[in-house]
């Protein structure tokens, strides 16, 4: 019985996704030294993560982000995921 379970969930067909997003921009408080201390008058500094970034990710597609350490990739896919703040 389960070799003919298994051979039934095998033709289920499955549901396919396509992700896409356009123009994704992400920008934070710059906590660094170098920014401004609202405490003392001086102005928050913003930093951009993401600059208008766009992309597909198609169904039954391997892909690939690839980038340097600190490159923003794992806040992309924060982001396409909806998890980023």
């Amino acid at each position: 019985k389960a070799g003919e379970k298994a051979r039934k969930l095998m033709g289920t067909p499955k549901a396919s996704v396509q992700v896409s997003f356009h123009g994704l921009k992400m920008e934070v408080v710059d906590t660094t030294k170098k920014a401004g201390n609202p405490c003392v008058g001086g102005a928050k500094e913003t930093k951009v993560i993401l600059k208008e970034i766009s992309g597909i990710f198609e169904p039954g597609c391997f892909t690939a982000i690839m980038g340097a350490s600190g490159a923003g990739k794992t806040t992309l896919l924060n982001a396409v995921a909806g998890e980023a703040a």
